[in-house]
């Protein structure tokens, strides 16, 4: 019974992991895209964030 069930686990790990490589190289596509089309610096382009405001600590009164 063990060996079915070990194989089915495989089965799922294999596939897991396949969808992951997948994914990860789709991914690392869009960006060199994004690099290549982007500002002409290599990165590519990101949305304009807002100021960091720093966040402060209340103290208890």
């Amino acid at each position: 019974m063990d060996f079915i069930v070990d194989m089915a686990r495989t089965g799922v790990n294999v596939i897991g992991n396949s969808l992951a490589a997948a994914v990860d190289s789709s991914e690392k596509r869009r960006e060199a895209k994004l690099a290549h089309r982007g500002n002409g610096s290599g990165t590519p382009h990101l949305p304009a964030t807002h100021e960091h405001t720093p966040l402060r600590k209340e103290t208890a009164q």
